[in-house]
């Protein structure tokens, strides 16, 4: 947890981290101090795109941590993937949490960006090490200046030391000897003068120390980095058959999806509960000859998020070797038209007010295009539309049937004021990562119904009569489908069509009313003919 966390703010949505559980440690004392390791690549990169159109950010990707204790102070070391010269977007935090003695303790260092980021002023901790301290979580109290940090940008390390007596006064108990339990380093990206942060990486040591207890000279050393786990791709999930209610016209069937996310799995902290406008539940997609749509299902869709001004919608995939994104912004009704606090997005000191924004982004690079987007309360869909005409000018990708888009994802953020994005708390892939890894295929419409045609043909053979049925959807015959009957208005019983989608009631008679009904099924629309023999 951050110190920025224990109040709720209404600029900023809170991104719990899926990093390592602490544990807690035992023992009052230990020879060696701990030194811990933590994978690369695994921060929650489930975050709004900074200025530079990066969405990773080796800034706050933890790698390796340590810890040293002395008799007057302690010393947490952490290794990021790459330190940079500057915070990334509005600012970086790094810190080491823990209990002792009954507090939730933590010491911290902040730097903030070098320029105007999301329209807000530079703040006056640009200089890295230039704001470091204590914060106890438990008594709500901190000591801002209490702490010295030292960033090495060849080592990619942030050095945060504390005096023991600083320590024990924000405490507000003796500290000597006491054991550290709940050890865990940590990293957040934030907005300067916000009261949360967006949580980024963890990692947790179980390994025994006590303050107090000298373990090493305060440095710590380094530890060498985990290496780097490969990434298991997610399959491609198979769509399933309508078992529920039908669905509002021109959705999805119920139960099917190109990609399925289960619900209650947004990220959110203690400070902030579950949103059902932000609980994304998939992505479906459908190509007809009229609009390529994207179709993203939320628990429950809103005017806007609940812990922010609005919310935004992703579709991300690639397609034709480029990377294409879909974004949709909306605000609150009530709050179109003003300026958050003169806040800016483009040109530096530019006000931007709030509008609802529908923008389609191209390898990187915001293109122009029709591409809309619709909003269905009733429904909670976000729905995507363009032509694929357009979709072609656009992107300079033309959507042949069987071409496959890749890298499939789907993604929801709560919006601040005026800047488009926000901050990512669900998307479809596995624990909220940045990246998919799902498949579809241009004109693979199996979660759609379809609406489908009934064509009657008689032929006649002296007093025999025989009634030919053909049913097709698209064009194409419907193969081993149930046709029922009726004659003079009763129903005689059922025929079923070959791989052509034909069948045949051969024992009509002349001067007969024959009806021909196809009741409908998982994905094709009911229809009917009826013909005199």
């Amino acid at each position: 947890m951050s110190r920025r966390a224990v109040a709720m703010s209404a600029l900023v949505t809170t991104l719990a981290v899926g990093g390592l559980v602490p544990s807690l440690l035992t023992g009052a004392s230990a020879a060696a101090c701990p030194s811990w390791t933590d994978p690369k690549g695994d921060a929650s990169t489930a975050q709004a795109p900074n200025p530079t159109g990066d969405i990773g950010d080796a800034n706050l990707d933890i790698v390796a941590a340590s810890l040293a204790t002395t008799a007057a102070d302690v010393t947490v070391v952490i290794k990021v993937d790459k330190l940079n010269p500057t915070a990334s977007d509005a600012g970086d935090e790094y810190h080491l949490n823990f209990t002792a003695a009954g507090k939730d303790l933590q010491l911290y260092s902040d730097r903030g960006a070098t320029t105007p980021t999301f329209g807000l002023p530079v703040p006056s901790q640009t200089a890295p090490g230039t704001k470091a301290g204590l914060f106890n979580f438990t008594d709500k109290q901190g000591a801002a200046g209490k702490a010295v940090a030292t960033y090495d940008l060849k080592a990619s390390t942030v050095t945060i030391t504390a005096k023991l007596t600083d320590l024990a006064a924000v405490a507000g108990v003796a500290l000597a000897n006491v054991p550290m339990t709940a050890v865990q380093a940590g990293t957040q990206d934030y907005v300067t003068g916000a009261e949360n942060g967006l949580a980024y990486d963890d990692a947790a040591t179980t390994q025994p120390v006590s303050l107090g207890a000298a373990c090493g000279s305060g440095g710590g050393g380094t530890p060498t980095p985990a290496p780097t786990p490969t990434p298991t791709p997610t399959p491609t999930p198979t769509p399933t058959p309508t078992t529920g209610p039908p669905a509002a016209a021109g959705l999805p069937r119920a139960g099917c999806a190109t990609v399925t996310d289960p619900a209650g799995d947004a990220s959110s902290t203690t400070a902030q509960a579950q949103d059902p406008d932000m609980d994304l539940l998939g992505i479906t997609f459908q190509s007809t000859a009229d609009a390529l749509k994207v179709f993203l299902p939320v628990k429950k869709l809103a005017t806007k998020a609940a812990n922010a001004d609005g919310h935004s919608f992703y579709a991300l995939f690639t397609a034709g070797g480029k990377d294409i994104t879909l974004i949709a912004t909306q605000y609150d009704p009530s709050q179109l038209g003003t300026v958050n606090d003169g806040a800016a997005t483009g040109t530096a000191g530019t006000p931007a007010a709030r509008e609802p924004l529908v923008r389609m982004r191209v390898g990187g690079t915001y293109t122009p295009s029709t591409l809309k987007a619709a909003y269905d309360l009733t429904s909670s869909y976000v729905t995507f539309s363009i032509s694929p005409a357009d979709f072609a000018k656009a992107t300079g990708v033309a959507l042949a049937p069987g071409a496959a888009f890749t890298k499939v994802l789907g993604r929801t953020a709560s919006s601040l004021g005026p800047v488009v994005g926000g901050f990512y708390v669900d998307s479809t892939a596995k624990d909220n990562a940045a990246a998919g890894t799902d498949t579809w295929t241009v004109g693979d419409n199996k979660c759609f119904t379809q609406k489908t045609a009934l064509k009657l043909a008689v032929v006649k053979k002296g007093t025999a009569r025989t009634v030919s049925a053909t049913l097709t959807a698209g064009g194409k015959g419907l193969a081993k489908q149930p046709l029922t009957v009726s004659v003079n208005g009763k129903k005689v019983g059922t025929i079923t069509t070959d791989a052509t989608g034909k069948a045949s009631y051969t024992k009509a008679k002349p001067n007969q009313t024959v009806k021909i009904d196809f009741l409908g099924s998982s994905g094709y629309e009911a229809s009917t003919a009826t013909t005199k023999v």
